[in-house]
């Protein structure tokens, strides 16, 4: 039951946010009535999909909370976008997401004013997609690309970290020897909701800033993005780290047992060393990496991208390098198939672990209670971070309407961690639709 009312809690509130772009739209096509001056534009678009996993193994990356059901709600999607061009120079965008895996709920992704500075230059500030990746500005639209669900190796199951921020960013184009090349950079900060391994918290991100470059000419595309950023996230409720454990060396004033961090910061202070800097997740620079490409030959084409992500001097995060490589082909007009080949692999870090283990040498007195501490850290490092997947997709896409398109998609993945190795796989079934 309470279900049911959080889901026509979250209806409700999508309504509302229909309601309002359409008196936006109408207030301002009212005012290009009355003064000629203003250009309004609203674009949609929405996926409706149905899922069925083939095993009764849960991916790694089960986002979409799919099980042995039919799933028909958690991929679905309805986006809602308004362009008010207010002179020849200035304009404003917005846009309103509501996804099925988050029981609809509408969220403004895109609310940013752009100024064109020139023809060639662009400025713009307020929440703007993050340009990471070849597909960021419209990976909710699925009737833009081939699949059913775009490679989660890169964009994750549904809402990756950071897919927006509050941000200044500077776009300048410019054609030479008939490539077409943009150049983009921005700069900002963000707070996103973090919920993974027990975790409730939220992914902090300062001081960011990132350049992004691709070029074009004729049947090529080439991509390449650096971003980087301080990177903050509460590890307290951790499932490994935040619990109290009483095989921990120190105890509270009145003798009890203390979480994983308690028992740090006392570790900290006895040795009057910031071993805590290793492990905690306080304002590390994260980076990350990717390139990218495309290639149309009329009746051939191919995608593939390259990321890599590292965030320094802290436990739970790995080197994450990922990415995949799709062949299609296209039948007629109307009919294309295609295959694409994904993989991830985390790597991992042991900087804290090294760490305690060159304490424990420095300081014999108290290698016993150090030890306590490596056990519990190189279980965190194993658990978390060693694990690796590849993927193989099948996809048909049938246009069967100028404004949609019906997919039919069979995925298989491969995954590696330690005590586990999984082969799940599923197929999907969806209709893509842009209005």
């Amino acid at each position: 039951m309470l279900q049911h009312l959080t889901i026509f809690s979250a209806f409700i509130r999508t309504l509302c946010f229909i309601g309002l772009f359409s008196l936006a739209a109408n207030t301002l096509a009212n005012h290009e009535e009355t003064h000629g001056e203003k250009n309004i534009s609203i674009d949609g678009f929405a996926s409706f999909v149905a899922a069925k996993p083939l095993t009764s193994e849960l991916s790694f990356n089960d986002y979409l909370q799919e099980d042995d059901n039919i799933d028909l709600r958690n991929h679905n999607v309805l986006g809602i976008r308004l362009t008010a061009d207010l002179d020849d120079k200035l304009s404003l965008t917005a846009q309103m997401v509501s996804k099925g895996v988050n029981d609809y709920e509408a969220d403004f992704d895109w609310i940013y004013a752009e100024y064109a500075v020139s023809s060639q230059w662009h400025i713009a500030i307020g929440r703007i997609r993050t340009p990471l990746f070849m597909y960021s500005e419209f990976v909710d639209v699925g009737y833009a690309y081939q699949w059913v669900q775009a490679p989660s190796q890169i964009y994750n199951y549904v809402d990756y970290p950071f897919q927006s921020m509050e941000s200044i960013r500077l776009r300048y184009n410019v054609v030479v020897n008939d490539w077409e090349n943009e150049f983009t950079a921005w700069m900002g900060s963000t707070t996103d909701p973090i919920h993974f391994n027990g975790m409730d918290t939220e992914l902090q991100l300062t001081s960011a800033w990132g350049i992004a470059f691709s070029t074009n000419y004729q049947w090529i595309t080439l991509r390449g993005v650096y971003f980087t950023s301080l990177t903050s996230l509460d590890l307290s409720d951790d499932k490994e780290l935040g619990k109290t454990n009483s095989n921990m060396p120190f105890t509270d004033s009145q003798g009890n047992a203390q979480s994983y961090f308690d028992e740090l910061a006392e570790l900290d202070d006895k040795i009057s060393i910031d071993i805590s800097k290793d492990i905690k997740w306080e304002d590390d620079r994260g980076e990350y990496l990717s390139v990218g490409i495309a290639l149309d030959f009329d009746y051939i084409f191919v995608n593939a991208e390259l990321t890599q992500t590292t965030v320094k001097d802290t436990l739970v995060v790995p080197e994450i390098t990922a990415g995949y490589a799709m062949l299609g082909y296209q039948i007629n007009p109307s009919w294309s198939i295609s295959y694409t080949y994904g993989a991830y692999k985390h790597s991992v870090v042991h900087t804290a672990s090294k760490n305690l283990d060159g304490l424990a040498t420095s300081n014999p007195a108290i290698a016993p209670e150090i030890a306590i501490f490596q056990a519990v850290t190189q279980n965190v490092e194993t658990n978390l971070h060693k694990s690796k997947s590849q993927s193989d997709t099948f996809n048909v896409r049938y246009d069967f309407h100028p404004k949609a398109a019906l997919k039919l998609e069979y995925w298989q993945e491969h995954q590696q961690a330690p005590n586990t190795n999984n082969h799940p796989k599923g197929l999907r079934l969806g209709l893509d639709l842009i209005f």
